[in-house]
């Protein structure tokens, strides 16, 4: 437990770091963006679920997949999620009912998933065909926004 909440830690504060960074502009007006300067047109749209910073969800996503999903993670799955969410009204009903919500399909879903191969929109990034939803958060993180068994 103590591994994950550093893990998350460190995404979070990587995340906001990033955030406060000035940003800087490689392409002038002597050298316009080419096709070599734009991102893969097969990579998924990042910014329509609202995501800025694509290294910083790498993160919080690679600690999800390889932590949060595991039972033993289960309270810390539980503090990831915005609720509520369609299979829990909160943290309680959500961890009472664990094990219907995160079942070996849901968690299997997840293990498999590409991060390169996530499909975004406006209502977040969803892993696995729709089991579970990510999106940005307030605070400038990311949630868990939907699980579907």
């Amino acid at each position: 437990m103590k591994t994950f909440s550093f893990v998350l830690f460190l995404a979070f504060c990587l995340a906001s770091c990033q955030q406060n960074a000035p940003k800087t502009e490689t392409a002038t007006a002597a050298t316009p963006k080419t096709e070599a300067t734009q991102p893969p047109k097969d990579l998924p749209n990042y910014a329509a679920a609202g995501i800025t910073d694509t290294k910083a969800f790498e993160t919080f996503f690679t600690a999800f997949q390889t932590t949060a999903i595991e039972p033993a993670h289960k309270e810390d799955l539980a503090s990831l999620i915005r609720f509520p969410i369609k299979a829990a009204k909160d943290k309680k009903t959500f961890l009472e009912n664990y094990d219907k919500i995160v079942t070996e399909g849901v968690r299997t879903a997840v293990k498999n998933q590409k991060f390169d191969a996530l499909g975004c929109r406006d209502q977040g990034c969803m892993v696995g065909n729709g089991k579970v939803w990510l999106a940005p958060n307030e605070k400038g993180g990311f949630s868990v926004v939907g699980i579907n068994p």
